[in-house]
């Protein structure tokens, strides 16, 4: 009778597993993070199973790459930041925007106790560490530096990428300043390295910094499976943000390697955190000033040559629906 019973179990679960519909997400990064601990807890809880979808999440190694994935149709979906959108755009690419979550730039500013240079009208002449002179956060210095009234040509970039070289480096005095991921400032505290952080006037008001995105044609064809993936992503970002300890185990359990710095792990999704939330009491919702600012940061660090008009960054049209966890 048991294993009558089991057997039962077993088929239910497989024609469960195959009512599912797949997604695949290109994630722009080069690993799992705990910028995004959200999604790998959300997969780990099941709350994309529980809205009907078998999701894959594919390692794109980079916001460029994601894009290109979607551009190619190789992934449904990205997640990621949307810097190498606009110009695809431009180049006739159908790709737009469909849920942000990062309401700000995750590149921050900051400025080492002991240094020299204590703020951005200081700049000129500092040495600014950042993971690449290639990284993103070269474009969101270049805004900055320009709101001083000073260009990247002020001041030197040093390559210091990540890990106990960074840290000795900073430690050394290597560099006056730092650009990096928010999340990575959490590891350089950790280590004993004291900050203030700039914060830009203008790009405060509102940033896309962190959004879904995906082809016309995808949106337009799998609409139904769209809107359960955004289902089970704002249950996820609804509890990451309200109980980033609980998030942090779960993304842990999922990728061990996370448990061996859990603490810091965890107060790097706590300072993801602080720039993901509802706007409007709406999750994933989506407002013009924030396509602006990236566009003027994109333009301004040369990475676009004119601004492509908005509709064809973003569309609202998910996001009742990503809001509605009943599915109504």
């Amino acid at each position: 009778m048991r294993l009558i019973l089991m057997i039962g179990f077993l088929l239910s679960q497989s024609c469960w597993a195959q009512g599912l519909e797949k997604i695949k997400l290109a994630y722009a990064s080069v690993a799992p993070g705990s910028d995004s601990t959200f999604l790998f807890a959300g997969q780990q809880l099941g709350f994309f199973k529980e809205h009907g979808i078998d999701l894959e999440i594919q390692i794109a190694g980079g916001a460029v790459a994601a894009a290109s994935f979607v551009a190619a149709g190789t992934s449904d979906l990205a997640l990621g930041t949307m810097e190498a959108v606009p110009s695809l755009v431009l180049k006739g690419a159908p790709i737009k925007a469909i849920y942000q979550f990062s309401h700000r730039p995750i590149f921050r500013l900051a400025f080492i106790k002991g240094s020299k240079i204590q703020s951005l009208k200081d700049m000129k002449g500092a040495k600014v560490g950042l993971l690449s002179v290639g990284s993103a956060s070269s474009y969101v210095l270049q805004f900055l530096l320009n709101e001083a009234g000073l260009t990247v040509k002020d001041v030197q970039l040093v390559p210091l990428g990540v890990g106990a070289s960074t840290i000795a480096a900073v430690k050394s005095g290597e560099v006056d300043t730092l650009i990096y991921h928010d999340t990575y400032y959490a590891i350089l505290e950790a280590n004993g390295i004291q900050m203030t952080y700039h914060s830009s006037p203008q790009l405060d008001k509102g940033f896309v910094g962190q959004a879904i995105f995906a082809l016309d044609k995808t949106i337009t064809t799998r609409k139904p499976a769209i809107e359960a993936f955004l289902r089970g992503l704002t249950k996820s970002l609804a509890y990451s943000t309200k109980d980033p300890a609980g998030a942090t185990k779960a993304f842990a359990a999922a990728y061990p390697v996370i448990a061996k710095n859990i603490n810091i792990e965890e107060q790097a999704w706590r300072e993801r955190a602080k720039i993901t939330y509802p706007v409007g009491g709406q999750w994933g919702y989506m407002e013009d000033l924030p396509f602006k600012n990236m566009l003027d940061v994109l333009y301004i660090g040369g990475l676009i040559k004119e601004r492509p008009s908005l509709d064809k960054l973003y569309t609202n049209e998910f996001i009742k629906s990503a809001n509605s966890l009943n599915g109504n």
